[in-house]
């Protein structure tokens, strides 16, 4: 069992977030989401804002803040656009780099070929889009998954395209809400016509196994 202070403590939060945000790939999108040109996904993580998109094929990840005024790029959480801010229409291009803006002769050509978005390594496992923000951890995604990598690279080709897509907030720790994800005591009343069918909640897991940080 966790211990309760492992859901109050202002310093185990602290090491957590370090974790996250400094020794981790982070799950981000899945390919379906980004299978045309320009298609994208955002989301914000320990309030840094990213959006993942597709130039032509090439998948790729940068803030999401415009190098111009700091304006959100992309406001929506997905869609398929140019990368552009809808402010002043700087665009941005598969290398993170200015492409187009108005009235260029305003500004110093020098300085304009100069800026760069913010970029952040992806890489994929199976149909999984992984990124990581911080360039100095060096494991490679298959690496940091372990005996969990080819698991999870079968259960990615499972994935249709998304159906439905809606968030709630929580005010509350992290893995209280894990926790009751996993438990499924829920299933059978919110999900008595899907997963509950299937036998989640009623049957015991098949398997069970453990790789550094991760549990599946």
């Amino acid at each position: 069992m966790i211990k309760n202070l492992n859901y109050i403590d202002e310093e185990i939060y602290l090491k957590e977030k370090s974790l996250f945000l400094n020794e981790s790939w982070i799950l981000a999108a899945h390919k379906n989401e980004l299978l045309n040109n320009n298609d994208f996904v955002t989301f914000e993580y320990y309030e840094n804002k990213i959006f993942i998109q597709n130039f032509n094929g090439a998948i790729k990840s940068f803030q999401n803040v415009c190098l111009h005024r700091f304006n959100t790029i992309h406001e929506e959480p997905c869609g398929n656009r140019v990368s552009s801010c809808l402010y002043h229409n700087w665009t941005y291009g598969k290398k993170g780099n200015v492409i187009g803006l108005m009235c260029r002769n305003s500004f110093e050509r020098d300085h304009i070929n100069e800026l760069k978005l913010k970029e952040y390594e992806v890489a994929e496992c199976g149909d999984f889009i992984f990124l990581k923000l911080n360039d100095q951890f060096k494991d490679t995604l298959e690496e940091y998954l372990g005996n969990i990598y080819t698991p999870l690279k079968e259960i990615s080709k499972h994935f249709g395209s998304k159906t439905i897509d809606y968030s709630i907030e929580h005010k509350v720790n992290w893995k209280l809400l894990v926790e009751n994800v996993l438990e499924c005591y829920h299933c059978t009343a919110v999900h008595e016509n899907s997963f509950a069918k299937m036998g989640f909640g009623s049957l015991p897991p098949e398997k069970f196994d453990f790789y550094n940080a991760h549990s599946w």
